[in-house]
């Protein structure tokens, strides 16, 4: 049986540790403090210890989203540069670099899964 840990006070990203509230079978549940969202939560101690940042809620809110940091002209940059790859040899990896975003976002948007182009409207029923 491992040493108990008390986490009271503990802070990391807006996650602020209150007091420990009980136990759910093997897990301990501590009452949290977000300072984003103003709320009060019970998380367990793996969420807290394994870096959550926050309740949730700075994903909901589209502050931590990883499309945040990418937009229309960057994608089709993105696009235009990973389709050139084989005059300019370039991995997803470089591209994550060069645009601060992970891997995988790269390869969402490179491979279509995200981000993706619709058709151009067509003229229906115009005439000309």
């Amino acid at each position: 049986m491992s040493a108990f840990i008390d986490l009271t006070g503990y802070r990391n990203g807006k996650l602020k540790v209150i007091k420990r509230v009980g136990k759910r079978g093997h897990a301990v549940l501590w009452r949290v403090y977000c300072r984003a969202c103003k709320r009060h939560w019970t998380m367990r101690a793996h969420v807290i210890r394994r870096g959550a940042k926050s309740c949730g809620c700075l994903r909901r809110s589209g502050d931590k989203s990883p499309r945040a940091k990418l937009s229309w002209p960057r994608v089709r940059t993105i696009r235009r540069r990973w389709a050139e790859r084989e005059t300019n040899p370039i991995t997803q990896r470089s591209l994550a670099r060069a645009y601060q975003v992970s891997r995988w976002l790269i390869g969402m948007v490179v491979h279509n899964k995200m981000w993706i182009e619709k058709p151009a409207r067509s003229a229906v029923g115009a005439t000309s």
